[in-house]
C-alpha cells in the first residue's frame, strides 16, 4: 500500500482542557492532496465536499454520526467530529509498517511507546510530544507535562462512583466475552476520562 499520513489538528485553545478539546484530522494522501475533516464539514484541497464522494480509489460516506474514509485494501478511517474521536482500522499489508502515536501495528504492544527519534520509553508524556508537528504561522503547541493529572482527580467522591459504575458496563456481557483478545483497561481509563469531564449523561456514554 502507498503511505499515508494522518494528523490530528488539537485545536489552541484546548491546552488546559485536553479532555474535551475540538480538533480535525488531516489525511494526506501521495499525490493527491490534503482531506481536512472537521467538525460539521470535510474539504479537500481546502474545498468543501458533499458526502458521498469518492477521490480514486477513497470513499467518504456519512453513517450516523461518523464520517467513514475507506481505501479498498487499505484503510477505515471512522472520525466523530462532535467529539473529535479518530477510530484507524488498517489492512494485514499495514502491518509491522506504521508509526506515530498508534504504534507499529506489530501485534506486540510492549514495543508501541516508540518516540519520533527511535526512542523506547514508558513515559507516555514523553512519547507524545515527541510526535507533535510544528504547524507552519502557528505558536507551538504546549509541552505536555510530566504527570498531568486526570480528570477524575477533580470530581466528588458521588459522581466518581457514578462514573465507575456506568464504565463497569464493559466488564461485563457482552463485553466480557472479548477480554480474552482485547483489554478493557484502556476503554475503562477514556470512559471514565470522559465522564468525569461532561458527567455521566448518556450521550457521551454512548459515544
Amino acid at each position: 500500500p502507498g503511505s499515508v499520513y494522518l494528523q490530528v489538528h488539537n485545536d489552541p485553545n484546548c491546552s488546559s482542557a485536553p479532555y474535551t478539546c475540538q480538533r480535525s484530522v488531516s489525511v494526506f494522501l501521495p499525490w493527491e492532496g490534503e482531506i481536512r475533516l472537521h467538525a460539521t464539514s470535510i474539504t479537500f484541497k481546502g474545498e468543501s465536499l458533499q458526502l458521498p464522494h469518492h477521490i480514486h480509489d477513497l470513499q467518504l460516506v456519512q453513517i450516523s454520526q461518523y464520517v467513514l474514509v475507506t481505501q479498498q485494501q487499505g484503510f477505515t478511517l471512522a472520525w466523530e467530529g462532535m467529539s473529535g474521536s479518530v477510530y484507524i482500522k488498517l489492512s494485514p499489508e499495514f502491518v509491522g509498517r506504521t508509526c506515530g502515536l498508534c504504534g507499529n501495528f506489530n501485534a506486540d504492544i510492549q514495543d508501541d511507546l516508540k518516540t519520533s527519534y527511535g526512542l523506547l520509553t514508558q513515559n507516555v508524556e514523553m512519547f507524545g510530544n515527541s510526535w507533535m508537528e510544528m504547524e507552519p504561522h502557528q505558536d507551538r503547541c504546549p509541552l505536555v507535562p510530566a504527570a498531568f493529572s486526570s480528570p477524575c482527580a477533580h470530581i466528588d467522591t458521588e459522581n466518581l462512583l457514578k462514573v465507575e459504575e456506568v464504565c463497569a458496563v464493559l466488564l461485563d456481557l457482552p463485553f466480557q466475552s472479548c477480554h480474552d483478545f482485547v483489554s478493557p483497561l484502556s476503554y475503562m481509563a477514556s470512559c471514565s476520562n470522559d465522564l468525569c469531564m461532561s458527567g455521566p449523561s448518556g450521550d457521551v456514554v454512548c459515544q
